[in-house]
């Protein structure tokens, strides 16, 4: 129920890191400490656009590149998560990162629109630099969703986002 899987829009450098977690992101553009954040390293021959990465953080594997553990237990909640992906060092302390406009992309399944704030495990504003739409998307308060691949987005990579960004272009269901 954990796995997730991203897409490199652009071509990714070996050894980058990306970061993901299941914390909440607050009004004070830091995110909500106690749950979990894992980083997935870029392999050293580096990744093509276009190229679907899965993430088990259960088993801490990747169908390319590596994933480290590096605090928390990331568990997505049936009660309604988000996850969020970011660039940086994350503070575990004060929920800071070190490069605070490194928002990547987030998925809310709290809600079919973000919270004001995040108030719980299950809740998460909107985070900084990021647009409901178009670099994130609210797909409701379901246990399981997942991008309609049926959709075939083609085109820029500004397109591509949009159309993976869409709420009716998402899969959901209850089933864990």
């Amino acid at each position: 129920p954990d796995q997730f899987a991203f897409v490199a829009l652009t071509a990714i450098a070996g050894g980058t890191q990306i970061n993901f977690t299941d914390n909440g992101w607050e009004t004070d553009n830091t995110f909500r400490t106690g749950e979990g954040v894992i980083t997935w390293t870029a392999p050293g021959g580096g990744l093509a656009a276009g190229t679907v990465v899965t993430v088990n953080p259960a088993g801490l594997a990747a169908t390319s590149g590596t994933v480290a553990n590096l605090t928390g237990t990331f568990a997505f909640s049936t009660a309604g998560d988000q996850g969020i992906a970011f660039c940086g060092s994350f503070n575990t302390t004060t929920g800071a990162i070190s490069a605070p406009g490194a928002i990547l992309a987030g998925v809310q399944f709290n809600a079919v629109n973000w919270d004001a704030n995040a108030t719980s495990a299950n809740t998460s504003a909107l985070p900084m630099g990021l647009t409901n739409g178009t670099t994130a998307v609210a797909v409701g308060n379901v246990d399981n969703g997942k991008f309609t691949c049926s959709s075939n987005p083609s085109g820029s990579a500004a397109t591509v986002r949009t159309t993976i960004n869409t709420a009716a272009n998402w899969t959901t269901n209850e089933s864990v």
